[in-house]
């Protein structure tokens, strides 16, 4: 079904189909506490430094983890909070 495209070459108005999407794999980490986006951070920042991610999409990543760590401190404040009314 999918041809390398040569057989539409050299025809006027056509072009090469587009092939279908390739699967990605899902990256897959823990982030249910402060200290899992921690660690998750950390990696973002050792990929960065090493050279194996690109530091703007570091940098995004990072933003979306301190958003994440942001989310489970006022969750534990909350669930601090409402043990002490329990008092």
């Amino acid at each position: 079904m999918w041809g390398n495209g040569s057989e539409s070459v050299g025809k006027p108005g056509t072009s090469a189909p587009t092939p279908p999407p390739v699967a990605s794999k899902r990256y897959r980490c823990k982030l249910a506490s402060v200290a899992d986006a921690n660690r998750e951070l950390q990696r973002v920042y050792r990929e960065c430094r090493s050279g194996l991610l690109d530091v703007g999409d570091g940098s995004k990543l990072a933003h979306i983890l301190l958003a994440i760590a942001r989310i489970h401190e006022a969750d534990l404040g909350d669930r601090v909070a409402a043990l002490e009314a329990g008092r």
